[in-house]
């Protein structure tokens, strides 16, 4: 069971990343970062999102989230070019 703080991550080779049909590409808009913004006085992470459509979208992660993914990224870099930045 995953609670509220864990994500599971799975990394592949591009070669047979998931091709996903549905949905629509959104952009960036920008990143809210709200500190001690969760009960437990930690840090959250809002990301601002928009549609092909115009419809704004809101994804809000906790901190720790997002630093696990960051850091499979890293891992990931560092595995595949010997550094954590291409």
């Amino acid at each position: 069971m995953i609670t509220p703080n864990q994500v599971s991550i799975e990394i592949v080779e591009g070669s047979v990343a998931p091709k996903y049909t549905m949905g629509v590409e959104l952009s960036c808009e920008g990143v809210v970062i709200t500190e001690q913004g969760t009960e437990g006085g930690l840090p959250i992470v809002d990301f601002k999102l928009r549609g092909p459509d115009g419809k704004f979208y809101l994804l809000v992660f906790s901190g720790r989230i997002v630093n696990m993914i960051s850091a499979a990224v890293r891992g990931t870099n560092v595995r595949i070019h010997g550094k954590e930045e291409p």
